[in-house]
């Protein structure tokens, strides 16, 4: 049994489906940092399927 939970956030890849979100290429570099080094998330989810050109970058 695990003694501690593990965390994954989805803010990248379920924030730009959001119509008429997305995020700069510096904006998910600082969100990135954010919670990984700041929150001390342990995984994020960074994209899916390509949907729009920014998500691309």
């Amino acid at each position: 049994m695990r003694d501690h939970i593990l965390l994954m956030d989805t803010t990248l890849r379920d924030g730009e489906q959001t119509q008429g979100v997305s995020f700069a290429p510096d904006e998910k570099v600082s969100i990135a940092r954010a919670l990984l080094q700041t929150l001390k998330v342990d995984r994020i989810e960074v994209a899916s399927a390509g949907v729009s050109h920014g998500e691309k970058e």
